[in-house]
């Protein structure tokens, strides 16, 4: 199955209004931490990431909760979390052996327990993260088969004694799933050998909805909201695309604002992610058709890079609050990695 052919950035731009509050809201900074990564943000406020342990130099598997980090800090290997639900229960890996577990943290990140891959693996794909939904009963992600060398998706209801392979679209070879909402639609990227490239995917009840590749090429999906509505990159542009449910749109312009990767996206289709005002770079927003630089919406950003090489923002929630890591030189210069989260003032 296709997506319809994208209805162009004018569409969206339609939807500006004239009082548009994104470009009004301001925002306080919570530092993070030194050393600190966040990787998904819930609707409570609270993040999933890791800390790096400050003996072995590296990342534990972290909650930020009520002010501070909370760690398993066992010292066995290295950990993160990848994405949390409402709940506090987080997913995530483990490095450890030569090989990389899929985990599930909880309850809140006090236990982990190995996520039952099909197959009866144990072993996930290095690189793509594993995705929660936000009511905590749908988990998605990627694994190698025993005996494939490609990567496979797979779908698991926690509690469950085993995940399934949820299969691959007609005439490709892989899968990497990369989010999942409440309703069980997974979205990710499959790999075409013939084609010799990337399709985004929305995925539902045993059926694959492939992007159209006409004229827009969307190689990738990367994340879902509860409204069925999904945030990706286009391959031919290199820029962010929003499907609304029923079409395909670019990101456009506002001004001389652009978003070049679009990474978190909430229930009322609020967008954050990467990109520039003129040639600087920053981290925007998008919502009711206006792109919005977002760093001088940020009141206390004394010390802090927003351009970095692992800078940017890893998602928003329902209340406007946004997770993201940037760079922080201190009085003497000193520079330092850590996790950021931005509260509205109004």
């Amino acid at each position: 199955m296709r997506l319809p052919l994208p209805l162009g950035a004018i569409a969206l731009a339609a939807l500006a209004t004239t009082q548009n509050a994104a470009a009004t809201t301001r925002y306080h900074l919570v530092d993070l931490g030194p050393f600190s990564y966040s990787s998904d943000i819930n609707n409570q406020g609270e993040i999933a990431g890791d800390v790096a342990d400050a003996a072995r130099g590296s990342p534990d598997a972290a909650l930020y909760s009520g002010g501070a980090w909370r760690t398993r800090s066992d010292g066995r290997a290295d950990s993160w979390a990848d994405a949390i639900d409402d709940a506090g229960n987080m997913v995530g890996e483990m490095q450890g052996s030569g090989y990389l577990y899929k985990l599930m943290y909880y309850p809140r990140g006090s236990k982990a327990s190995l996520i039952p891959l099909p197959e009866g693996g144990d072993v996930g794909e290095s690189f793509p993260p594993v995705g929660l939904s936000p009511d905590g009963r749908q988990v998605a992600g990627t694994y190698r088969g025993d005996f494939s060398i490609s990567e496979h998706c797979f779908a698991w209801h926690p509690g469950e004694a085993a995940s399934v392979d949820i299969g691959l679209p007609p005439n490709h070879a892989s899968c990497d799933a990369l989010d999942v909402n409440d309703a069980g639609q997974i979205v990710g990227q499959a790999w075409s050998h013939a084609d010799m490239r990337y399709s985004g995917f929305i995925y539902k009840d045993g059926t694959f909805t492939l992007a159209e590749p006409d004229p827009h090429a969307v190689e990738k999906f990367t994340a879902i909201n509860g409204l069925g509505h999904a945030i990706g990159l286009d391959a031919k542009s290199r820029g962010p695309v929003y499907w609304d449910g029923q079409s395909l749109h670019l990101i456009p312009k506002t001004g001389d604002v652009e978003m070049d990767e679009a990474f978190g996206i909430n229930g009322r289709d609020e967008i954050v992610g990467n990109g520039r005002a003129g040639s600087k770079r920053t981290i925007v927003k998008f919502a009711d058709g206006v792109l919005v630089d977002l760093v001088p919406m940020i009141a206390n950003r004394a010390h802090w890079h927003f351009a970095g090489l692992r800078s940017g923002p890893t998602g928003i929630n329902d209340r406007g609050e946004i997770s993201g890591n940037a760079v922080y030189v201190d009085d003497a210069g000193r520079t330092h990695d850590r996790g950021y989260l931005l509260v509205p003032n109004d």
